[in-house]
């Protein structure tokens, strides 16, 4: 996954020169080595914290360095769609093979084998020149520095959580959450969930071979497992 040094973070914003070009009349199609140089400069970008990266389907974004010779020593060749010798135009971006029936991201994508992810700002210079399928295709996440963690990283899969509380073990509730946030977090997420007033507290517990108390200063968010159940005590005055 996508990952930079905190330290690295600090000139991340996208040179100027690059921002002009984008008041650049969009009807005229540029040339691949005019995109290369574009595009490339963008993906160098560092990760920053709370900015957006885009996914883009391996096999669209393999031709488009076919098109403009882009080359990635570190990249997995995973596209199975050749782009025709002499083809200038690769159709709109096509991220369907990212996409289940309802329009969501599948399960268990893999960076470099399903997709890529790159800047958003690349991703609007992709667009203005290819266009896309569907709005839907647009698949935005958000860059995040976990609480216990040095690394940024861009967040494509929130964890996913099942609760329940503790004398309705039936009402089981699924919910998402950045892996970004802490236990405190956590609490006011299980509030809103059950409506439980902000004025009540609530006890949190963690199934391990029997359901353990999360203790704000001792556990740690990362402690948690996706599909992890959870068991919520709240008061009742």
């Amino acid at each position: 996954m996508k990952s930079s040094k905190q330290g690295k973070t600090a000139a991340s914003k996208t040179p100027a020169s690059l921002r002009s070009s984008y008041k650049s009349d969009q009807s005229l199609f540029p040339a691949p080595e005019d995109q290369l140089e574009v595009i490339s400069k963008l993906l160098e970008l560092p990760l920053v914290k709370g900015e957006k990266w885009n996914l883009v389907a391996v096999d669209w974004f393999e031709n488009w360095k076919r098109l403009t010779g882009y080359q990635d020593e570190n990249e997995i060749v995973a596209g199975n769609r050749i782009l025709k010798k002499g083809k200038k135009h690769l159709g709109p971006i096509d991220n369907s093979k990212l996409l289940d029936e309802d329009g969501e991201l599948k399960e268990s994508l893999t960076e470099l084998f399903d997709y890529n992810l790159i800047p958003s700002e690349a991703w609007v210079k992709l667009v203005s020149w290819f266009g896309v399928v569907d709005e839907r295709h647009r698949i935005e996440r958000e860059v995040i520095k976990m609480v216990e963690e040095k690394e940024l990283k861009v967040e494509v899969y929130e964890m996913q959580l099942s609760m329940f509380l503790r004398y309705k073990r039936e009402d089981v509730r699924k919910v998402t959450i950045s892996r970004s946030k802490k236990i405190v977090d956590l609490k006011d997420e299980v509030k809103t969930v059950f409506g439980i007033p902000e004025r009540l507290d609530v006890r949190i517990y963690v199934k391990k071979d029997i359901y353990v108390a999360i203790n704000d200063f001792k556990y740690q968010f990362s402690d948690l497992a996706d599909e992890e159940q959870i068991m919520v005590e709240s008061q009742t005055t």
